[in-house]
């Protein structure tokens, strides 16, 4: 909590970015949407009657696992997470979002959607037009 999700945090926006691959606004907004959609990551109590881990931490895993290809005992030092539950962490975070997100993004994209894509592409690479059809590459020295 104090390394990024307190008033003064130890590190800046910067390493946040750096460490976890987006803006932390987009974490903080994902951890909303998660916790809304999956009772799981809401912080219950362990077999010993102890708090869990909290909606953060257990966020926190998954996407460190996602953003940086981690294993999940590579989560043991540093969230004092066992494996078992940084996998579970990972496979409840991907079904959350998968249950959220999969009528929008996992379909097939519409003539509007691919005109976008193209226009972006075109945008960023500076190419007039569609050029990857088969003539264009056997004109190519």
């Amino acid at each position: 909590m104090a390394d990024y999700f307190v008033e003064d945090p130890k590190y800046n926006e910067y390493i946040f970015r750096h460490r976890f691959r987006m803006l932390k606004r987009l974490f903080l907004k994902i951890v909303s949407d998660v916790e809304a959609n999956d009772s799981w990551f809401q912080v219950a109590l362990d077999a010993r009657g102890r708090k869990g881990f909290t909606l953060l931490q257990k966020v926190t895993s998954a996407i460190k696992q996602l953003a940086t290809g981690s294993t999940p005992d590579e989560n043991g030092e540093y969230l004092h997470m066992a494996e078992r539950t940084s996998r579970e962490c990972l496979e409840y975070f991907c079904d959350t979002v998968y249950k959220i997100h999969a009528s929008e993004f996992l379909r097939r994209p519409t003539s509007n959607d691919m005109a976008l894509l193209y226009e972006a592409h075109e945008e960023k690479h500076h190419l007039p037009g569609s050029q990857n059809d088969i003539n264009v590459l056997q004109q190519s020295p």
